[in-house]
């Protein structure tokens, strides 16, 4: 099974994958997941939503590195689920040689479309012991189109079987809105019980180095939970990376998991 993260989503250049990285201690439990975003827009030269956070996608092999602690993905969104495929393979070869995979920002794509992704794209990983990455992202339009019903939830989660290795679940949509913590909870149990271990959990939203106390009451049930941030991470207006709480971010949850797996 692959490892936990301590995700950062919109980074825009090698160097503060770099800076950031140094935070995150050797051997940890955790790895740093580094998120780029883009979309069926910036794939075809338009300008997204959020700018600053969001680079050109020919500038986006020029920000993975290649780091035992670094689990690399493009954060991909997109309408057209249609050529969904054809998209992705794509962003595949823009992504370089660093690429691990990709966290679908897309609400229930099509399983037969992720399963295609995961077997055709898995033998040009660079990680080919591990193969391609797949997170799925669930956030409120998801939730909202099964009527925030835990059994359906759980079983439209079935339908990726190991053709996803996380599942992220994020009310914000990067926009700092923190998450509840026991409906989180609730959510988390119903995919541990109706799943087991394939899959890896994950939370988000409202998270920043200021908020880790939303994730806290969690880690009794849930150690190895992964974590992403964004919107509290940013600079506004610029929307620009700030890399000291950035920084703190990634060394405080490296820390919160590390006292939690010796309690």
């Amino acid at each position: 099974m692959k490892r936990p993260y301590i995700g950062v989503t919109g980074f825009t250049s090698n160097r503060e994958v770099m800076t950031v990285v140094g935070a995150l201690p050797a051997r940890h439990s955790h790895r740093l997941m580094v998120g780029v975003l883009a979309s069926s827009r910036t794939l075809t030269g338009e300008t997204h939503k959020f700018p600053g956070r969001t680079p050109k996608v020919d500038e986006i092999e020029n920000i993975f590195i290649g780091h035992e602690n670094c689990l690399n993905l493009i954060h991909y969104n997109t309408h057209d689920r249609e050529t969904l495929f054809d998209q992705l393979q794509r962003m595949h070869e823009l992504g370089g040689v660093y690429l691990d995979g990709f966290q679908l920002n897309i609400s229930w794509p099509d399983p037969k479309v992720v399963e295609r992704t995961h077997r055709e794209l898995r033998s040009k990983s660079p990680t080919a012991d591990e193969g391609m990455t797949i997170v799925l992202q669930v956030g409120n339009g998801a939730m909202k189109k099964i009527g925030d019903d835990p059994l359906t939830f759980v079983k439209r989660v079935g339908e990726y079987h190991r053709n996803i290795d996380y599942i992220l679940l994020d009310p914000s949509g990067g926009e700092g809105k923190p998450f509840v913590t026991s409906r989180a909870r609730e959510l988390l149990l119903a995919l541990r019980e109706a799943h087991g271990s394939w899959l890896r959990l994950g939370v988000a939203g409202g998270l920043g180095p200021d908020s880790l106390d939303l994730i806290q009451p969690l880690l009794p049930e849930f150690a190895e939970v992964s974590i992403d941030a964004e919107g509290k991470l940013r600079d506004m207006p610029e929307d620009t990376l700030n890399l000291l709480r950035t920084q703190k971010f990634v060394s405080s949850s490296a820390k919160l998991f590390s006292d939690a797996r010796v309690s």
